[in-house]
């Protein structure tokens, strides 16, 4: 049995970091409109499973923040929220999301804050999905990961994409 050698371009390929996708001659031609279905299908998809998007545990806890910090307009400083670490040194370093959330919940009540999460969510997911019909040569489909939650991180996802 022989095994490929490094000096092989496939496998050189594979070897690089961070690995790259290959571009294909010709990349499919997303449409705007396409874009926007893809992304329109995935914000409804959330909006109806949206108690899931509010399973994590402590949801209160970046709302209650970013609600002081817009009452307060300063940044908390301790802990206040827990029970082991009250008055403990403790800085929000998601404090834009918190303020967007405590906005949402405010406004929208928790259909707010679903629909503030759906939303970058689905910006996330339609940038992937127009990113990868420029480089695969099939069909793309949408992969989510199946723990998605309201929570600031995911505010951040568009913006790590492209």
């Amino acid at each position: 049995m022989s095994l490929a050698s490094p000096a092989d371009p496939a496998v050189r390929s594979l070897l690089t970091y961070p690995p790259t996708l290959p571009v294909v001659r010709e990349p499919l031609k997303i449409s705007v409109r396409a874009s926007l279905a893809v992304g329109l299908a995935v914000f409804a998809w959330y909006m109806t499973v949206g108690p899931l998007l509010l399973s994590e545990p402590d949801m209160l806890w970046p709302i209650e923040t970013g609600r002081r910090i817009l009452e307060t307009q300063h940044f908390p400083t301790v802990d206040s929220y827990s029970w082991t670490m009250a008055g403990a040194p403790w800085m929000a370093k998601e404090w834009g999301a918190q303020v967007l959330y405590a906005l949402a919940q405010r406004y929208g009540g928790w259909i707010g804050v679903v629909a503030l999460a759906s939303a970058a969510v689905a910006l996330a997911l339609t940038l992937i999905f127009v990113e990868l019909s420029r480089r695969l040569p099939l069909a793309v489909a949408l992969v989510a990961d199946h723990v998605v939650v309201a929570r600031p991180h995911v505010l951040a996802w568009p913006l790590f994409v492209g």
